[in-house]
């Protein structure tokens, strides 16, 4: 049973405002920033992982046929709404309505962020970076013009968020890197390396967010700079045809809140996406290298300090999302299934009509 599409199409302004009326009352899902939260971390020892990560499957895809397409157009069925009951793995679907649904307010063409769908990764990751060229080209994306890409990865029934950084900047560090001998100094962390030439320069790297830590970040930062630097090459940035390397563009994985039970790890990337949303607004720098990986940024910052009751109340919430939309879309497809009636209705009379002159007309020749 479909539930509804998302989004709308030809959602009006009272339409809207419903919409945003069945977000009011939540969190995250509203849009509200979390800073007063008072939830104590959890999850922060490390060995707590290893009971999950051998028996976890922690994430699900939907088949082929039912994934998001290019058009943006997500098919929400009870199925789908099911996956977010307790001890439930949310599949693509779920995770692509939340990062579209957070994303909702911003014109997506100016935006300081973008998010590809889940099933993007999987393209990248099977087929190469060509396969995916068209996802930003037909659109005439740049995705150097944004500050965080959000890509959603779904490997081995398991969900981590790979967020790319400011790559924009890539060239200003690879010219550093270069004028420095960055060969000789690849190992020391990027501040001693000579990426940046000032604390307060723009960083660009990669952020990845695993919450089992069961991905290899190296193989999935591996795959994402080669599609940078095509993307780099297809839009002429510049003469240097592959400035993202290991080098140049890290891949860094900070202290971060981390699951207690094999199953929410999609909940958990749906939470990290929103942090990092929230942090949107504050341009990433090489400050943030300094105590530790993103300690201020991430790991300390009111947007990453949520519990594991926190993730049960998301799941809840976006329950509620979905149930509230639904009802929305089912008036709305019940009002174009009237209009549409309306004007068939409207048409036999007319062609009646038509017909009723023409005997009238045939009567008096």
């Amino acid at each position: 049973k479909i539930l509804l599409i998302y989004p709308f199409v030809g959602a009006d302004v009272h339409i809207n405002e419903e919409i945003e009326k069945v977000a009011s009352t939540l969190k995250e899902a509203k849009g509200s920033y979390l800073s007063d939260n008072a939830g104590i971390r959890f999850g922060k020892n490390e060995n707590a992982l290893s009971n999950f990560k051998s028996s976890s499957n922690c994430g699900e895809s939907v088949p082929v046929e039912t994934r998001l397409g290019r058009t943006h157009y997500l098919t929400i069925r009870g199925e789908d709404r099911d996956r977010l009951h307790p001890g439930e793995y949310l599949n693509d679907t779920l995770i692509d309505f939340w990062m579209r649904w957070i994303w909702r307010k911003e014109i997506h063409s100016t935006s300081s962020v973008h998010f590809f769908t889940s099933h993007f990764f999987t393209t990248l990751h099977e087929e190469g970076p060509r396969a995916v060229a068209s996802w930003t080209a037909k659109k005439n994306i740049d995705i150097f013009s944004k500050r965080f890409i959000f890509l959603p990865i779904n490997r081995s029934l398991h969900w981590s968020l790979c967020v790319v950084v400011n790559p924009g900047h890539i060239d200003s560090i690879a010219m550093n890197i270069e004028e420095k001998n960055g060969k000789a100094i690849q190992n020391r962390d990027a501040v001693d390396q000579g990426v940046c030439d000032a604390a307060d320069a723009p960083l660009s790297c990669i952020i990845f967010l695993d919450s089992l830590k069961a991905h290899k970040k190296n193989l999935i930062a591996k795959a994402v700079r080669e599609w940078l630097n095509q993307e780099w090459t297809r839009l002429k940035k510049s003469d240097n045809q592959s400035p993202f390397s290991p080098v140049t563009m890290k891949v860094y994985d900070p202290k971060i809140p981390y699951q207690s039970n094999g199953w929410d790890c999609g909940v958990f990337i749906c939470r990290y996406a929103y942090g990092l949303y929230q942090r949107r607004d504050r341009l990433i720098t090489c400050k943030d290298l300094e105590n530790g990986h993103f300690k201020e940024a991430i790991t300390d910052s009111p947007e990453f300090d949520f519990s594991s009751d926190d993730i049960k109340r998301i799941r809840r919430e976006m329950l509620a999302l979905i149930g509230g939309l639904s009802d929305i879309y089912i008036i709305l497809k019940t009002n174009e299934a009237m209009e549409k009636r309306r004007r068939k209705e409207k048409r036999i009379a007319n062609e009646g009509k038509q017909n009723g002159d023409k005997l009238i007309e045939l009567k008096y020749v």
